[in-house]
């Protein structure tokens, strides 16, 4: 971890990137060979929007238009971009519909199967991948933080489930509407 601040442009139309260093104030810019815009990949924004950010990398999530799905990473240290391969399809069936969330100090993929039914993977190194769980949930996902689900119940209370530990908790309201 260094203490110099970097600013990433990145256009996934035309290839390129620039990167401004405030140590040394300046713009570097450079290709790079993702292929993202050539194989009909778009990058995906994530409805977690907490979920971009991990360990001195940005993590975009990309999907094709035959619904496989990548991570592109670019590494702020370096300053290369890596693509990633995400997790396998299993059933040729349904449409990934998927988003990109942390869980703790790893990239992991919410993956909406069908219905209620959602996989949650975490990412192990690079490429490599570990379904975590497969979770029921007949509620909205609001949102995702610290490994846990936030979710309302149908008496629209507040609940937390926690992926890695597999607890629950309910958020007590303290004033009555």
């Amino acid at each position: 971890m260094t203490k110099d601040y970097k600013v990433l442009y990145y256009n996934q139309i035309e290839e390129y990137a620039a990167i401004y260093s405030c140590s040394r104030d300046s713009w570097k810019i450079f290709e790079h060979n993702t292929n993202v815009h050539q194989n009909s990949m778009i990058c995906k924004k994530s409805f977690y929007n907490t979920a971009d950010y991990l360990n001195g990398s940005y993590y975009w999530l990309l999907k094709e238009k035959t619904d496989k799905c990548r991570i592109l990473s670019f590494d702020f240290g370096n300053e290369v971009f890596v693509k990633m391969e995400g997790p396998p399809r299993g059933h040729e069936d349904y449409s990934w519909s998927t988003d990109l969330i942390l869980l703790g100090d790893s990239v992991g993929i919410l993956n909406f199967v069908e219905g209620f039914v959602k996989d949650v993977w975490v990412m192990i190194q690079p490429g490599v991948w570990n379904k975590l769980l497969i979770i029921h949930l007949t509620t909205p996902t609001k949102s995702f933080y610290d490994n846990s689900f936030i979710l309302v119940t149908k008496s629209s209370r507040l609940v937390s489930y926690n992926v890695r530990t597999n607890k629950t908790k309910l958020f007590e309201s303290r004033h009555q509407l």
